[in-house]
């Protein structure tokens, strides 16, 4: 019999808890300082590497809290949470648009971003409506809840990150065991939106903000002065070979990069022309070990919401390095996403080393050390500690 536990408190220690998952985390941020450092002092001093820092330390306390708040507390206060989010959004649009987007809230001298917030309430709220699945009209509920937020984001407009969460709640889907047939329907929906989002622009000629760069991405020839920053982040790409041209060498940040998106949008760019093929590929191995020890966090943890969240979390870190290298190597259009761990600080920083600590909250009470019992779990609507994975469970 699974030995029973107390309700979880609020704060909870922070033994047994997976630090190996801390190792990439560490050698991301640590090449993130080196290679900002490298990309800012020349022509802006220190001041961007120590606002970084300062960014770095805040990340740290948000680590901290992560791993500190009991994981479950995450989805007794959703509700709350998802007015948060949904005034967030809206605010920002009473702020002016920032490279003809509307997607930060500016308090002085600090920026934030309210969709980097937005995307673990987002993630906590998928996981506990799938957690609680049981049959199909039960997803129109969540389903009204999350197109409000879908249409603020796509308002600002901020498609990557739509492009994101799609991705993070059909990772979800998959993972709660939905009957074959509907994810089928749901992949060629997602398929039939895509293809009508893409032909708008193409058939119209439209030159608003995503159909612009998205026929600049098919046609870079035609449309040479939208296509600048992803040609000259493939030529930097390019230009660092196996060995790089050394930290502080590289001449894309001379100008052919817009200055202002080096050390974020385009920092892979600048990794691989100053470290080259040896430290970009040291990056995306770092991101497969962040993967692998995530899933395994989500294969191993006790209820189906510490698994959905778990694989949430780790699929919007992941999706957004792909996002940003895919981008950087030309192989998705022109889009602002920073690479995790790595670009320069901000709410993006902050919000991923906050996932990274709730990863390790969850690690420390795998599946087999104990199970809800009876009375926490009517109140989490987890009745046995069964995981939405059955069919991966061979991993």
């Amino acid at each position: 019999m699974p030995r029973e536990m107390q309700k979880p408190s609020f704060v909870t220690s922070f033994k047994g808890m997976d630090y190996m998952l801390l190792i990439p985390v560490v050698l991301l941020c640590a090449l993130g300082v080196v290679f900002i450092a490298s990309g800012t002092i020349d022509r802006e001093g220190y001041a961007t590497i120590i606002k970084h820092a300062m960014w770095l330390g805040i990340s740290t306390l948000a680590l901290i809290v992560g791993m500190a708040v009991d994981h479950s507390v995450w989805r007794k206060y959703y509700f709350p949470m998802l007015i948060f989010g949904f005034v967030l959004l809206v605010v920002v649009f009473f702020f002016p648009a920032i490279n003809n987007a509307h997607r930060w809230i500016r308090i002085g001298s600090l920026t934030i971003q309210s969709t980097e917030i937005v995307k673990f309430i987002l993630c906590t709220y998928v996981a506990k409506s799938l957690s609680s699945f049981k049959k199909m009209n039960e997803l129109a509920k969540p389903a009204i809840w999350l197109l409000p937020f879908f249409a603020l984001i796509y308002k600002e407009p901020n498609h990557s990150m739509v492009v994101i969460l799609c991705g993070m709640i059909g990772v979800g889907v998959i993972v709660a065991n939905f009957p074959m047939k509907i994810l089928a329907l749901g992949f060629a929906a997602a398929i039939f939106a895509g293809a009508i989002y893409g032909l708008s622009g193409i058939v119209f000629k439209s030159d608003d903000f995503h159909t612009g760069r998205l026929q600049s991405y098919l046609n870079p020839e035609e449309n040479p002065e939208k296509a600048h920053q992803t040609t000259q982040t493939k030529i930097a790409i390019g230009s660092g070979g196996f060995w790089g041209k050394g930290i502080g060498n590289g001449s894309q940040k001379r100008g052919f990069v817009p200055i202002h998106e080096l050390h974020t949008d385009s920092m892979f760019s600048l990794v691989a022309e100053e470290g080259g093929f040896k430290i970009a590929a040291l990056v995306m191995v770092a991101f497969v070990f962040i993967m692998w020890r995530g899933y395994h966090i989500a294969l191993k943890a006790n209820t189906k919401y510490a698994t959905l969240l778990a694989v949430g979390l780790t699929s919007l870190i992941m999706l957004n390095m792909l996002v940003h290298i895919g981008v950087c190597t030309g192989r998705f259009p022109n889009t602002g996403q920073p690479l995790p761990f790595v670009s320069y600080g901000g709410t993006n920083l902050l919000m991923n080393m906050f996932f990274i600590g709730v990863l390790l909250n969850i690690s420390k009470e795998r599946c087999g050390n104990y199970c809800p019992s009876e009375d926490v779990a009517s109140e989490f609507d987890e009745l046995e500690c069964v995981h939405p994975t059955s069919r991966f469970r061979s991993v």
